[in-house]
């Protein structure tokens, strides 16, 4: 079936008469009313099915039901063409199956549980809602099953068969000209349009590496991880950055070795993930997450879209950039057509000062962690002795809060708001003493600096809020980072985006930087190139000029693991998925569309105007509905993020005390109580190895003294 060009037959709706019999005389009316009043004064008043059934007929319910039922007549009238005889018959066949199966298993019900055929029968008509076994069938018929479709899956799969290309682009003319000549655009009648998968749901390719750890994804200052915790994070960094460290165990002044990788011998990304991910699914995948999914935690996802939409200077350059942000940008109103369209009701907190969603997730920028405080981690998780002080005694009754790796994790590493790493140095690891232990972003070291993960590839253009370049993998592409959990983990995400959602044409890396193009680039593939529906085994699927393969997320993973999946069939089928599913209103289109053709073919038109334009309204309604659930639904998950952030930064800023002179002390009994817990001050960790007894820090009242409640 070609659903847009197949012609239709005229498809007449016939209401049907409603009448009310009965045993006391009730008499057939020839003017169509069902009932009639009489009042005290003799008059009488006669009342249409229509006009009683009025008020329950504009009920929302009562209309999705006739919408339904109208939708089902359309689809059931189709298929009683001599054009789908065949296919009908197919269908027909799988019903018949089906209702053989329901009795075969109604009759082995009953020898298994004592009762009667007739009693199992019933429960299986009882389920599909019919009452005997013709009702069934045409149950079926519609219906189908969840190995064999009915009719109405069988249309729509049809549908989506003939117009997926032009759904995922929003236009039968291509991206390019989505907004011009729109698959399903609006009308006066039947309300908004659609503008396609790529721009409403502006979907991302992602890879990640996940390194799972022990303290709560919840405790945002006290944390606590192990020795084996800090060295499997530290050494994924490492890989990342491209070099080799031994910690000098018998040492405690020294810093240990570095020694970067040769440029062949630097692991990818993929081999990372393969190696050091908690996420065993997409490790064998080389990392590969595939579509970035709504459901995915916040942090992740929300995180994503504000480096995107907020901090990510280069992509801006993109003219699709520019018409589709406020898609994914945070604190925006509904309707939003661009980023200065803001929210001013919704804001971060209930004070008169309250920032918007939007202030507040500009304001706090990207988050950073100094590639110094992975150093820091692995040297304090090298070795238990950092666990205990230079006397071999434990310090604050053993507190592990205090313990150096977890000072260094929760100060450094424990942010839920998106990151990146920098070539910076800490105080730790500062051994002339110049660096601020109070100091979140350290200290730029060119020997970090050096390193291949900060040299190789320039990100200025990407990020120049930092002069220097930040951690990229070995593909050029800059890491992310965010802290993040549920209930079934608790860890940190490194996250590359392997293709963002607003680059129409992608990014080329020119002159050891990625530039967004902004036209169409020969050997690049542009979104809808990107997620094209052929394998390479295709004639249609995407080449260069030179008849070369262009790189898509079809056939992006080429590496084979045992349980994983590259399969470029499987890859389009997750495609065609994602694009017939993204939109909760879809079947109103297809309604449109069966109804008034492509405007030279047959359409089919109401003969009752009550009817038609119950349709219109109920469609109107229900695609506004579908956006609107949409929209606050996303509208609150960047609020419920945005308060996540402020917990944590009220939690890390007031865990501890600074007076009028800027000493900083633990807080009393009675601030304790108000600020627990507190955020241990990185000069509890430079100075553990120090003498304790003479130490005011770790006297009681001390910034670095803790008891056990």
């Amino acid at each position: 079936m070609k659903t847009k060009k197949k012609a239709y037959a005229m498809l007449g709706l016939f209401v049907g008469a409603l009448a009310l019999t009965g045993c006391n005389g009730a008499t057939e009316d020839t003017k169509g009313n069902i009932l009639t009043y009489v009042d005290a004064d003799g008059n009488v008043v006669g009342y249409t099915a229509e006009e009683l059934l009025w008020n329950y007929q504009a009920n929302g319910t009562a209309l999705s039901t006739e919408f339904d039922r109208i939708y089902e007549v359309l689809i059931r009238k189709y298929y009683s063409q001599e054009s789908q005889s065949a296919e009908y018959n197919n269908i027909l066949n799988n019903a018949t199956n089906a209702v053989k199966s329901d009795q075969e298993t109604a009759q082995s019900n009953a020898t298994a549980n004592g009762t009667s055929y007739e009693t199992e029968m019933q429960t299986i008509l009882d389920s599909h809602s019919v009452d005997n076994l013709d009702e069934l069938l045409e149950y079926y018929i519609y219906n189908g099953t969840s190995e064999f479709p009915g009719e109405k899956d069988t249309f729509e799969d049809n549908f989506y068969a003939d117009n997926v290309e032009a759904m995922r682009d929003g236009s039968t003319q291509g991206l390019d000209h989505a907004s011009d000549d729109p698959l399903f655009p609006s009308s006066e009648e039947y309300g908004i349009g659609n503008s396609g998968w790529l721009k409403e749901e502006i979907p991302y390719h992602v890879r990640h590496v996940l390194i799972n750890v022990s303290a709560t994804y919840s405790n945002f200052v006290n944390g606590e991880i192990t020795m084996d915790d800090g060295i499997k994070l530290s050494n994924a960094i490492f890989a990342m950055a491209g070099v080799n460290f031994i910690a000098d165990t018998n040492n405690y002044e020294s810093l240990g070795t570095l020694t970067p990788v040769s440029g062949s011998s630097r692991q990818s990304f993929g081999q990372i993930a393969l190696q050091y991910s908690d996420d065993t699914t997409s490790a064998v995948n080389y990392g590969d997450l595939g579509l970035m999914a709504d459901s995915y935690v916040n942090e992740f996802r929300l995180g994503v879209y504000a480096y995107e939409s907020l901090y990510n200077e280069e992509v801006k350059a993109s003219p699709y950039w520019q018409a589709n942000v406020a898609q994914i940008t945070p604190g925006l109103k509904k309707d939003a057509t661009s980023q200065s369209d803001v929210d001013d009701e919704q804001t971060v907190g209930m004070a008169e000062n309250s920032p918007t969603v939007n202030e507040y997730f500009n304001d706090l920028g990207i988050g950073t962690i100094p590639f110094g405080a992975v150093v820091a981690l692995a040297r304090t998780s090298a070795t238990s002795a950092w666990e205990r002080d230079s006397n071999n005694l434990p310090v604050n009754d053993n507190i592990a809060t205090t313990y150096p790796r977890n000072i260094i994790f929760n100060k450094y590493f424990n942010k839920h708001n998106v990151c990146v790493i920098t070539p910076n140095e800490i105080a730790f690891n500062d051994q002339t003493g110049q660096i601020s232990a109070d100091s979140e972003e350290g200290v730029y070291s060119q020997d970090y600096g050096a390193l291949p993960g900060f040299s190789t590839y320039d990100t200025t253009n990407v990020l120049p809020q930092f002069q220097n370049n930040v951690l990229t993998n070995s593909e050029g592409q800059i890491i992310l980072a965010v802290r993040a959990g549920t209930s079934d983990y608790t860890g940190i995400h490194f996250i590359v985006i392997q293709r963002d959602g607003l680059s129409q044409y992608g990014s080329s890396l020119v002159e050891g930087s990625y530039k967004m193009n902004t036209a169409k680039t020969d050997g690049v593939a542009d979104l809808s190139e990107y997620y094209t529906l052929y394998t390479t085994n295709e004639s249609n699927y995407p080449k260069s000029s030179s008849g070369n393969d262009l790189t898509t997320y079809v056939n992006y993973n080429t590496q084979a693991v045992t349980g994983g999946d590259n399969n470029q069939t499987s890859r389009v089928s997750t495609i065609r998925d994602e694009i017939e599913g993204y939109s909760d209103a879809i079947s109103t289109y297809i309604f449109q569309d069966l109804i008034e053709g492509d405007g030279t073919e047959g359409k089919i038109e109401f003969t009752n105007s009550r009817i038609e334009s119950d349709m219109q309204r109920y469609i109107r309604l229900r695609r506004t509905s579908a956006v609107d659930e949409e929209f606050e639904t996303f509208k609150d998950a960047w609020l419920s993020y945005a308060e996540l952030l402020t917990a944590q930064e009220s939690a890390r800023t007031f865990g501890y005390i600074v007076d009028d002179q800027g000493n900083v002390r633990a807080p009393t009994s009675a601030e304790a109580s108000e600020n627990n817990p507190r955020l241990v001050p990185e000069r509890c960790a430079i100075g553990f190895k120090g003498d304790k007894t003479s130490n005011a820090d770790w006297q009681e009242g001390g910034v670095c003294y803790y008891v056990n409640n």
